[in-house]
């Protein structure tokens, strides 16, 4: 659903929240198989469609720069993407991608990656067949 709008490093993005339905194809499993509901939001520059920074999360974990909540025994976790173009080719992509996350034995783990020197490759290829009995 759309849910307004919002400056994502200095351009105006849409965002647009998501959250997935019950029903047991969850894109998080635990361990043994269980499903761990996902939501979250996707910030769209507005102009060309662009996905600029999204943010996935368990249902129930704060969002980033927010006090997690007291540990209730469930594991809480968010990852957090933005993009933008890459030099040196300026192709656009994943610029950092930011985590938390905090199991249900409370040990909390943060990760951060950043990409850069984003290379791209060609490939060329022929195709060429023979018909059967020809």
């Amino acid at each position: 659903e759309r849910h307004g709008e919002e400056a994502v490093d200095g351009q105006l993005a849409t965002r647009v929240r998501f959250a997935e339905r019950g029903g047991g194809r969850s894109l998080v499993k635990r361990l043994n198989g269980d499903d761990v509901p996902v939501e979250g939001v996707l910030w769209l520059d507005g102009t060309t469609g662009r996905v600029v920074r999204t943010l996935v999360k368990t249902r129930g974990t704060q969002d980033p720069g927010m006090r997690p909540p007291p540990s209730d025994g469930s594991t809480l976790m968010w990852v957090q993407t933005s993009f933008g173009p890459i030099p040196p080719s300026n192709v656009w992509g994943p610029v950092e991608m930011r985590e938390w996350s905090r199991s249900a034995e409370r040990v909390e783990v943060t990760g951060t990656a950043t990409y850069s020197n984003l290379r791209q490759f060609s490939v060329d290829t022929t195709t060429s067949y023979q018909l059967e009995g020809r």
